[in-house]
């Protein structure tokens, strides 16, 4: 069965503009994680990394944490 890219792309950028969360990426692992849609990866004073599938049926973050200092105003 061919995946519908362009269908999920298009349902991703829906719950990105309702929610204002978008899925990042690092530049040197590639591990997911969630930021502002304005790019800020604080979201309610948190930093929300390692997005995963499990049981193929839903996504969790295995890594919620305070903003380091050093990140803050970044």
């Amino acid at each position: 069965m061919e995946k519908d890219v362009q269908g999920f792309l298009e349902k991703l950028s829906e719950l990105t503009m309702i929610y204002g969360i978008a899925i990042g990426g690092c530049g040197c692992c590639g591990s997911p994680y969630l930021m502002g849609r304005d790019g800020n990866t604080e979201i309610n004073g948190l930093q929300h990394d390692e997005l995963v599938w499990v049981d193929d049926d839903h996504y969790e973050l295995k890594n919620i944490y305070e903003t380091p200092e050093e990140m803050i105003g970044e």
